[in-house]
């Protein structure tokens, strides 16, 4: 049984919105990987509900979430989900009610309750899912709404909303929802279209799926426009006509016996016998398939009925006549509002397009267009239908009818507002205009609209005028194009609009002109500013577009989707982004009204009734000068590679907040592994990630963090110790303690003095601190030097009185060593073992007690009437009573060897909250910090009153390495009331706190280097003026500490080098790196027309300071695919293998295995990277590992071991003897059965054997002989043999993208595939009737080997090898079985084996090996460690840790199942199983082997409450929820043990 925790949740950003009316207060949702973020937003009003971006509320689901779009009022919120099962799931706040108790919950923050509305679930068992154009989309109508989804290939799912509907009659959506057919199966992407009638109308941009030589659709996989209405009635998409009639193309008439859809091998025959043999196969194919048949041959009747069919249909009448090079680059569309004309961006790679919106025609035009398709019949009209095929869906939209409406679309005057703006009225486009899309003349028709019903057969195309539709409707159709000067692939689009204003137009004073904004962010990390100028010839006349204009803004993180910027008011746009940091920016104010000249062409684009430019081959050896040709697209590349950037807008982009995301995490390590770390604990762990991809590349530090918020600095550098006292008025002192000075400093409201003459005597300056405190009251405090304690007046800094430790000790001189207050008493340690309790009382120090050790003191702390004092020799700490000095340290601490180090602080301290109650009764603790860098904990148990023993107990002892260095302990208070400790050393600082549950918990500062540290107005009642004084080698950094319990996430941002590997480099012995090296590949945001070319590297980079300090380039096609860190030899090898992406290649068919060493620079000199070796290899190197001395490469299919062999003797059996002299690099064995060796993972406990991963056949063991044999020449020599023998195999087909081992002695491992699911399996036990037939199988081997019977031998490395029965191996089966499955619902692509944090087994025993004990003496072993960690694609980090029993396994089971039943159902309603049920191609089965510790984790934390969690013990018999069957306090410490973890 494993259980999965996450130290990091998904981070990845999927989409936004703003959302004004959603909550009671306007807010940014936020889409993540199956969450919803709502953050706060400024209210209209100006009077804040909450803080800017602050977290007001959040939807959680068992589903990962796709999009969401909000409905029309604004009200409720429409989310859609993905696969298996993908549902539409509608959202609304909670009643008055429910907000009012959600907002009382917090007092600093309001949080409002989101409730579900409606969960519809959108199933359709016949179509497979969409891979593109995944959204959801609300449609409105001035009476009607509807909201449609695209989640199955070819359809979309319509949810009829209607307007101001009730509850009850919200019940009916999932009835009346309905599934209506796509003209094109492919849909790239689609648009809401606000029209002037009821009409409810969709923009789509879809793959064309019907090859036509009619404008407007094109060839084959061509980016298509259309624009369709749904008719809810007839539950279809209604096609709404975009041009008059298509006019056929004049090459179908050729009499030449080719067609548009013959294929090239049937158009290079052109002899009539071939035609004739042909035609009769083709008529008497006609009835049993569809014109789209695959291998269908035309006659030239057929395709000429079918392209005249198709030119009358309204369907191919809907499809914009788009040019060709513009259609093919087209990605994205975008639908301007209302009152901006509703006219279609739609963004292309080399330019933007303005498109009208189609408009209406009469119901006569409509009823004799749907009537003239309707009596066309055609020789290929009937036949078979096909899925998604124009004509079948031609045919079932032309007999609707569209809403009536007569207005036409008045193309106005075109403004010059920029450069290469063009007079519209030269541009202007309609049927009677003189000259077609190729600037040729065309010729006057004579003939009437009434030609146009005769039969299609006979009709001249030539001749043929625009039908009276054409000539009513379509007079103002335009398409507006603004070339780009550089390729683009737009990511997400937006319209600028302030939440107070009603339009997003910016009209003049004249109310002539207008124009609107759209901000655009591309692939590359850039934002854009789209400004259309809009112009009307009066004001009863609408809004048309004249010219537009693109201008740079600045660069962003690369927006994930279509709905991943989001417009928040007054210049702030929140960017959302999977590939990087998320963040929020805003557009400040211009330094000049002047901006840079587009330097782009804007024409407006003739609507073509002819062909739309198309490529077309060529005969053998003529010269090919299309569009689609080679050399036209090498001259447009080199103009791409010479045009000039877009312009730089006069705004500029000031971050305003960023999300830090580590998506996707492609490769990590574990620094620091705490599974090296052994008994006395390592350094504290860290997670190295390679992560994000485009041009957000960057390396990734991640441990436990603080939210440190600097205050101030001063420059004060090198102060060993710090100390902060009371002054006058409010102010305070700094005594910073140097080596052989000390220094005052005064800060109040006049700023920083130097009072250090000024403070007592004036002695203080020559003297040597050993400690400042302040006194109860805060009128005075004290001074204590290693000579005196001298007690200073806060008010004037005069000494008040002293105290000599000379006059206590008969011996003359005594130096003080160690000091600790407690309101107005002094625990004073002295030299010789003396320690003396003084007490302060009005100008007098007394002595109270003393207590005289046999050893010197090392530490001393006094809190509660008790005291924790440390000695040097015997490395102890010793527990005492005050005032008398009874000495109450339990047995356990009194062990011949102590402590294993010496301890140079110790603290009693307990962790309390703000909430006062648990000041008190919250659990002491006992910190004890050694010289060797380690803390140890303790929980004290005081005794009371009626205690028989006044021993104090101390139990649950943890130990936890945070450096090299002595540790020194500092409490604090955070600015939210938390107690915490600040554990220093100089070269690592921790916070150490604690946890729900009273657990002790670590996280890490960002200042590493801090020499000491002072609390600041460390006062309850003010926390919020909390601060910390940190000392560090630069100064003082006077900062305020808020969150402690979250990560601490540093990157080194890498841009467009883009990593996919790390390995640590000159590992220490507790498992902590040097050197981190990085391989990365270039991204090139430009595609092929990237001016700069980039190689892909090798970077190393320092483990301390993060800086690059060496790098190697590999070739410009190479691509560096993993880097490992392995030693060889006894010489450790930076390996990184490698891959040829050739142009010209489907696939990589070469690489290269390089290996370099890593050599330190003399005289301070940076290191430097020498190659070892190199190998080329017949494929792509996939994966790196290291076992039994050997390097493992994964290549394609095969997986190959190599290693340094000696030269062959004169230097003749071996080709590489020629390259490497003294050692030789070269494959020692091969395996080959896999389909794709992807991943490879050593076995920590087996380090002889290897996981690999495959693609399509699951995972398999490999071991790797390490032994060797006599040399061919009979000589001495001595090779490695490395050979390759498969131990076992899963024979499940799944698609493995990572794999590692769980467990050697159960023979049990783990694999995750690309349908996001998890599966454990297991090698089977061997039955004593199989080990008896291998024991007699391998007792003939061993006869014939004896004989000398070569087929004793194995044939191959890949035949599986006997089981060796003398030790454990013979009892488990070359063959694995399914243990576990569990659907996680992320791409995980990396597990390692370790852990941040000691094992508890590990942690609970001391330096000296012994236990942690109960209070009986007995045992406690540690229920839960952890096993692996591993990363996803959405930057999530997951903990992996075993149960340890059964029984333990049956406990967390039926704790996880009672929750899922208390706690409430996260929202949409899908069931916890469905949710993790494994789910693949071949395999649907429930979830088992896995829990959810998240979920666990709920128990112990404060949601559920005391009553919560006896109802989770005690189960609920009528609801069918068992009681648990364990104690209370053998769960919670069987989840404070899984909390540790994580």
């Amino acid at each position: 049984m494993q259980v999965i925790t996450h130290l990091h949740q998904p981070s990845a950003q999927l989409g936004s919105l703003s959302l004004p009316s959603f909550l009671p207060l306007p807010t940014l949702c936020i889409v993540k990987h199956s969450t919803l973020e709502f953050l706060a937003l400024p209210s209209p009003g100006g009077e804040d509900e909450a803080p800017l971006l602050a977290k007001v509320a959040q939807a959680n689901f068992n589903a990962r979430v796709l999009q969401i779009s909000p409905f029309s009022n604004g009200t409720r919120l429409a989310v859609l989900t993905d696969h298996h099962n993908p549902r539409l799931i509608v959202l609304q706040a909670g009643d008055a009610a429910e907000q009012a108790a959600s907002s009382s919950s917090s007092s600093s923050t309001p949080r409002f309750n989101i409730v579900c509305d409606r969960s519809i679930l959108l199933d359709e068992m016949t179509r497979p899912p969409a891979e593109l154009g995944l959204g959801v989309w609300t449609i409105s109508a001035p009476n009607d709404e509807v909201i449609v989804t695209h989640v199955h290939s070819g359809v979309l799912k319509v949810l009829p909303v209607g307007k101001a509907k009730s509850k009850a009659a919200s019940s009916q959506m999932a009835l009346n929802t309905f599934t209506t057919r796509l003209p094109h199966p492919t849909l790239l992407s689609a648009t809401p279209l606000s029209l002037d009638d009821d009409r409810l109308g969709i923009a789509l941009l879809s793959i064309n799926s019907t090859p036509s030589r009619l404008p407007g659709l094109g060839t084959q996989c061509l980016p298509v426009l259309s624009f369709h209405a749904v008719d809810q009635k007839q539950q279809q998409l209604i096609p709404l006509p975009w041009g008059p009639e298509r006019k056929v193309p004049p090459m179908v008439e050729e009499a030449t016996g080719e067609s548009s859809t013959t294929s090239p091998r049937r158009r290079s025959s052109s002899s009539q016998q071939q035609q004739q043999q042909q035609q009769p196969q083709s008529s008497s194919r006609s009835g049993k398939g569809g014109p789209q048949a695959m291998g269908r041959t035309l006659t030239v009747e057929q395709a000429k009925a079918r392209e005249q069919s198709l030119a009358k249909s309204k369907l191919t009448r809907a499809h914009v006549t788009l040019p060709y090079a513009d259609a093919l680059g087209a990605h994205l569309i975008t639908a301007l509002p209302k009152e901006a004309g509703s006219y279609v961006l739609v963004w292309s790679e080399t330019s933007v397009l303005i498109v009208s919106p189609p408009p209406s025609l009469d119901d006569d035009d409509d009823d004799e267009e749907a009537n003239r398709v309707t009596s066309s019949k055609s020789p290929v009209s009937s036949g078979k239908r096909r899925k998604g095929s124009m004509s079948t869906a031609a045919a079932g939209a032309s007999a609707a009818s569209a809403s009536s409406r007569k207005a036409s679309i008045s193309s106005g005057k075109q403004a010059d507002n920029g450069a290469g703006s063009t007079d519209a009225s030269m541009l202007a486009t309609s049927p009677t205009s003189t000259a077609n899309e190729y600037g040729k003349r065309r010729r006057g028709s004579t003939k009437t609209s009434g030609a146009s019903q005769e039969d299609p057969s006979s009709m001249d195309v030539d001749d043929a005028a625009p039908s009276k539709s054409a000539k009513s409707g379509f007079s103002g159709l335009k398409i507006l194009r603004l070339s780009l000067p550089r390729p683009v692939q737009v990511a997400a689009a937006a319209i600028v609009q302030e939440p107070a204003a009603s339009s997003a137009l910016q009209v003049d004073e004249a109310g002539m002109g207008a124009s609107i904004n759209v901000i655009f962010g591309t692939s590359a990390g850039h934002l854009n500013n789209l400004e259309v100028s809009l112009a009307r010839d009066s004001t009863s006349k609408p809004w048309s577009p004249s010219n537009m204009r693109v201008t740079r803004v600045g660069d962003i993180p690369r927006p994930q989707g279509p709905n991943s910027l989001a417009y928040l008011g007054e210049g702030i746009i929140h960017v959302a982004s999977a590939s990087g940091d998320s963040v929020v920016v805003q557009l400040a104010a211009p330094t000049s009204d002047e901006t840079e000249s587009a330097g782009a062409d804007v024409e407006m684009i003739p609507l073509p009734t002819s062909p739309v430019a198309t490529p077309r081959r060529k005969a053998s050896g003529a010269a090919n000068t299309s569009l689609g040709s080679a050399s036209a697209a090498a001259a447009a590349s080199s103009r791409a590679a010479s045009s000039p950037d877009l312009p730089l807008s006069p705004h500029t982009i000031q971050t305003v907040r960023t999300f830090t995301s580590l998506a996707p995490i492609l490769d990590f390590i574990i620094d620091g592994n705490a599974l090296d770390a052994g008994a006395g604990g390592g350094a504290q762990g860290r997670i190295v990630a390679a992560c994000g991809t485009g041009p957000d590349g960057a390396l990734a530090i991640v441990k436990n963090g603080v939210t440190l918020n600097e205050v101030g600095s001063l420059d004060v550098p090198d102060a060993r110790r710090v100390w902060a006292a009371p002054l006058a008025d409010g102010s305070f002192a700094l005594v910073c303690g140097f080596a052989e000075h000390t220094g005052v400093l005064a800060m109040g409201g006049s700023g920083v003095e130097d009072v250090t003459d000024k403070i007592g005597d004036g002695s203080l300056a020559q003297s040597r601190t050993v400690g400042a405190y302040a006194l109860s009251g805060g009128d005075r405090w004290i001074h204590v030097s290693d000579k005196r304690l001298a007690v200073i007046d806060a008010a004037s800094g005069q000494q008040v009185t002293e105290w000599d430790p000379s006059a206590t000790t008969d011996a003359g001189s005594a130096a003080i060593l160690a000091v600790s207050v407690e309101r107005d008493g002094v625990l004073v340690g002295l030299n010789g073992g003396r320690v003396v309790l003084l007490t302060v009382e009005g100008g007098a120090v007394q002595v109270v007690g003393s207590l005289t050790l046999p050893n010197e003191v090392s530490c001393l702390h006094m809190v509660h009437g008790l005291a924790a004092i440390g000695q040097w020799n015997t490395n102890t700490v010793r527990l005492f009573s005050l005032p008398n000095f009874q000495d109450v340290t339990p047995s356990s601490m009194n062990s011949e060897s102590g402590l294993g180090a010496l301890p140079r602080s110790c603290l009693i301290h307990r962790f309390a909250s703000s909430d006062e109650s648990t000041a008190s009764t919250a659990p002491l603790h006992l910190l004890i910090g050694l010289s060797t860098g380690a803390v140890l904990s303790y929980i004290m148990s005081l005794p009371t009153p009626d205690s028989f023993s006044k021993t104090i107990g101390l139990f649950d002892r943890k130990t936890s390495a945070l450096g090299r260095r002595p540790l020194y302990l500092t409490p604090f208070q955070t600015t939210l009331g938390k107690d915490a400790v600040l554990a220093t050393n100089g070269e690592s600082s921790t916070v150490l706190w604690a946890g729900e549950g009273g657990r002790m918990s670590m996280s890490a500062l960002a200042y590493p280097n801090v020499l000491a540290a002072a609390p600041l107005n460390a006062s309850r009642a003010n926390a919020e003026a909390a601060a910390l004084v940190l000392s560090l080698p630069t100064g003082l950094q006077i900062s305020s500490v808020s969150e402690i319990d979250q990560l601490d996430i540093s990157k080194v941002q890498l841009g467009l080098d883009n990593p996919n590997g790390v390995a640590g480099v000159q590992l220490d012995e507790r498992g902590v790196a040097q050197y981190f090296a990085v391989t990365t590949t270039p991204y090139k945001p430009e595609g092929s027309a990237t001016r700069e070319q980039r190689a892909s590297k090798l970077l190393v980079y320092g483990a301390v300071e993060l800086d690059c300090v060496a790098e190697h380039a590999l070739y410009p096609q190479e691509r560096a695919n993993c880097v490992s860190s392995i030693v060889l030899d006894d010489q450790e090898y930076i390996v990184v293998g490698t891959g040829f992406v050739k142009p010209d290649e489907t696939e990589t068919t070469d690489g290269r295995v390089l290996g370099f060493t890593l050599d330190r620079g003399s005289g301070g000199k940076a290191p430097v990277l020498r190659k070892g070796f190199e190998h080329n290899v017949n494929g792509n190197v996939y994966a790196l590992a290291s076992a039994a001395g050997k390097l493992v490469v994964a290549v394609n299919s095969e997986v190959v071991t190599f290693g340094f062999i000696d030269p062959a003797p004169d230097n003749e059996e071996d080709d590489y003897a020629q390259e490497y002299t003294e050692r030789l690099f070269r494959p020692l064995s091969k395996w080959g059965c896999a389909f794709v060796a992807c991943t490879l993972s050593p076995i920590r406990d087996q380090p002889d054997r290897i996981v690999v991963g495959d693609g399509l056949r699951s995972l398999c063991v490999l071991q790797v002989d390490a032994g060797s044999s006599a040399s061919s020449t009979g000589t001495s020599k001595r090779r490695a043999t490395g050979r390759l023998t498969e131990v076992a195999r899963d024979c499940d087909p799944f698609w493995t993208t990572a794999a590692s081992s769980l467990d050697s002695a159960t023979q049990t491992f783990i694999g995750a595939d690309i349908s996001f699911n998890l599966f454990t399996s297991q090698r089977a036990k061997l039955s004593a009737e199989t080990k008896r037939r291998i024991e007699r199988e391998a007792e003939k081997r061993r006869e014939r080997a004896e004989r000398g019977d070569s087929s004793a031998r194995l044939a191959s490395s890949n035949q599986a090898p006997l089981p060796n029965l003398v030790d454990e191996e013979g009892d488990w089966s070359h063959v694995m079985e399914r243990r576990g499955g569990w659907h996680y619902g992320d791409m995980i692509n990396r597990f390692r084996e370790g852990a941040l944090v000691v094992p508890a087994a590990a942690s609970s025993s001391s330096s000296a090996g012994a236990p942690a004990s109960d209070e009986g003496g007995a045992a406690l072993p540690a229920p839960i460690n952890p096993r692996l960690i591993f990363a996803t694609s959405a930057g999530a980090i997951g903990i992996i840790s075993s149960v340890p029993s059964p029984a333990v396994g049956k406990t967390l089971t039926e704790v996880e199942r009672n929750l899922r039943s208390v706690l409430p159902l996260p929202l949409g309603g899908i069931p916890y199983e469905e949710w993790r049920t494994l789910r693949t191609d071949h395999r649907t089965s429930a979830p088992a082997g896995f829990l959810d510790g998240d979920l666990l984790l709920r128990y112990v934390g404060a949601e559920l409450g005391n009553e919560g969690r006896r109802r989770v013990l005690q189960g609920e018999e009528g609801n069918g929820i068992g009681k648990v069957g364990a104690e209370a306090d053998e769960v919670e410490r069987l989840l404070d043990g899984l909390a540790r973890v994580c």
